[in-house]
């Protein structure tokens, strides 16, 4: 019997795996040229509201005084559609109008789980769909397709979106979700590619989970990158892992997909307690700049296409309340 598409593609990608592992444990793969990445960030309004900040003021001054290559958008649904069937467009309409002012490419996260903690923001009226069991489920699968279609079509032909992310990291058991289904998935991507000739993306933790499990999906594979990472167990934990780890990682990817880049690099804290309780002191303790610079610095050695940072939001925040050493440095990082 004839392979399938999927099959071959799983079974080349292993084949460069087993290759480049051999290649690698014996240091006959070598990574000489350093490429500069474009370099972006993502931008939260829901978050930057969280902190208490003017939100737009924020993504204004990100856009003016960094100047990004990049922007990544998250799409809240909750705040999107918080009635069935009335769509709030108004906030998209405005950050990617300026962003388009600006010359700034936009990544667009959608589907029920998107970036910032808690991962899925599923409007209120969700809840009733889903207290009928399995019916429930697929009501509210019904209603994410709704809300991406609706949505896909208004921005398809925007000039500032470049790409669609479709969920954020869904096979990443994070976040206050319901539980990832494959064949959902596999729908929303084929609503969005129905639409939408623009590059699909979709996203994978750097150290928690094997990347190739999104590669059959995607055009393009973001992943993310965190250095110092917090839980109750362990406290703070440092992954012991080096560039030329994540490069080889790259490396076994781009034979699949047209890019493989950084969707989430670590620059800010990973909060112990909520932030309202510590002191602007302690929080320029917990994340400094020169955490900043050197996180940045390990990115680049990767070598890939473009870096999406995160913590933005909370460089303004900081500079609001008297401490400008982050977004000064921010803003030599952009140059």
């Amino acid at each position: 019997m004839p392979l399938s598409r999927r099959k071959k593609r799983h079974l080349k990608l292993w084949s460069v795996l087993l290759v480049l592992g051999v290649l690698f444990a014996f240091g006959l793969v070598r990574f000489d040229r350093l490429r500069s990445p474009l370099l972006g960030v993502t931008f939260s309004h829901v978050y930057a509201q969280d902190l208490g900040l003017d939100w737009r003021e924020a993504y204004a001054a990100i856009l003016a005084d960094l100047s990004p290559d990049h922007m990544r958008i998250p799409v809240y649904w909750s705040h999107l559609e918080p009635e069935r069937g009335g769509f709030i467009f108004d906030d998209y309409d405005w950050m990617l109008n300026e962003a388009a002012r600006r010359g700034v490419a936009v990544t667009l996260a959608i589907g029920q789980k998107v970036p910032r903690w808690p991962e899925c923001y599923l409007p209120q009226w969700v809840d009733a769909l889903q207290e009928d069991g399995q019916a429930g489920d697929e009501a509210r699968e019904a209603a994410v397709l709704s809300m991406i279609e609706a949505f896909v079509k208004r921005y398809e032909a925007h000039p500032a979106v470049g790409r669609w992310q479709v969920e954020n990291e869904p096979f990443l058991a994070f976040g206050v979700c319901p539980k990832t289904d494959l064949g959902f998935v596999r729908r929303e991507l084929e609503l969005v590619r129905s639409i939408s000739q623009k590059p699909i993306a979709m996203t994978t933790s750097g150290e928690l989970e094997p990347w190739f499990q999104v590669a059959p999906f995607a055009d393009q594979v973001g992943f993310s990158l965190y250095r110092l990472t917090w839980n109750p167990i362990f406290g703070y934990w440092a992954y012991p892992f080096q560039p030329n780890i994540y490069r080889a990682r790259v490396k076994t990817l781009e034979p699949f997909v047209d890019a493989v880049y950084i969707s989430e690099l670590q620059a800010e804290p990973w909060f112990h307690a909520p932030i309202e309780s510590l002191s602007i002191d302690d929080q320029h303790r917990m994340f400094s700049p020169r955490m900043l610079r050197e996180n940045v610095a390990f990115a680049r050695r990767i070598e890939v296409p473009l870096v999406d940072l995160w913590g933005a939001e909370w460089w303004w925040y900081m500079k609001v309340n008297g401490d400008d050493s982050l977004w000064e440095e921010a803003k030599k990082v952009f140059q």
